[in-house]
């Protein structure tokens, strides 16, 4: 397996294994799911590596997993930058191996690079928050979620 930054030719790979998080996640109760307009995102983080980066674990020519870190000003001290990881994904048949490791580390070396202060994660499964426990992350929120009837 090798991780790789990842460009524009790997958002259809990235676009089916969205799918597959999204439905094993809670968020499709709250939130659809477009692949265009997915694509569309993906392609943005891609062409601007000012505002984030992708990366992709691949076994052989088989996405296995990948990350989306992105920067943003502190909201309580703008000289402050916060590197906010929007997802972190491995496909259950890579769950025990390095890949989710390497990830989140691939991740945290580019925020330092890029001289963010501090990373943050949102996860919504136990062990991915017992893993980041371990890690010294401590949690500061929890997200809510309902969806609103339209009119």
């Amino acid at each position: 397996m090798i991780i790789e930054e990842a460009t524009e030719f790997d958002t259809l790979a990235m676009v089916k294994a969205g799918k597959y998080f999204h439905d094993k996640s809670d968020y499709g109760k709250f939130q659809s799911y477009d692949e265009k307009a997915l694509s569309e995102t993906l392609l943005k983080v891609i062409e601007n590596p000012d505002v984030g980066k992708i990366w992709i674990g691949w076994d052989g020519n088989k996405l296995a997993g990948m990350v989306m870190g992105l920067l943003q000003p502190n909201f309580y001290n703008y000289h402050d930058v916060m590197a906010y990881c929007a997802f972190i994904a491995v496909l259950p048949k890579y769950n025990r191996t390095w890949l989710f490791k390497k990830l989140k580390t691939t991740f945290e070396d580019w925020a330092k690079e890029s001289g963010a202060d501090v990373v943050a994660y949102s996860g919504y499964s136990q062990k991915f928050i017992r893993a980041l426990r371990k890690d010294g992350f401590e949690q500061v929120e929890v997200t809510m979620m309902k969806k609103l009837e339209k009119e």
